[in-house]
């Protein structure tokens, strides 16, 4: 029953992160938890580290802080408003018809 219990709360903590950050924040989560997982197993069973591992880690470190200081896109919902027209456009228009 552990297992079926730590599935489950797995699976609740993925919909917890889905619901508040979008999928590429859940992914590089997962990324981060396996590093994490890598390092605990050569600290906790001495485990070797191959370089591949070594250059992953520096993949994953340089991914996630190049997404967290990425500028912000333009908020679709702070738009400024459509610029009114001016009396010589306005004229403007009416000479063109």
């Amino acid at each position: 029953w552990a297992v079926v219990f730590m599935l489950s709360l797995g699976g609740i903590t993925v919909v917890a992160v889905l619901r508040y950050a979008d999928n590429v924040l859940k992914g590089m989560s997962m990324v981060l938890a396996l590093l994490l997982s890598g390092v605990l197993s050569v600290i906790m069973f001495g485990t070797k580290v191959g370089p591949v591992f070594c250059f992953a880690a520096v993949i994953i470190c340089g991914s996630v802080f190049v997404y967290q200081n990425a500028p912000a896109g333009p908020d679709p919902k702070k738009a400024p408003p459509p610029a009114k027209k001016t009396k010589d456009q306005a004229t403007d228009m009416e000479r063109a018809n």
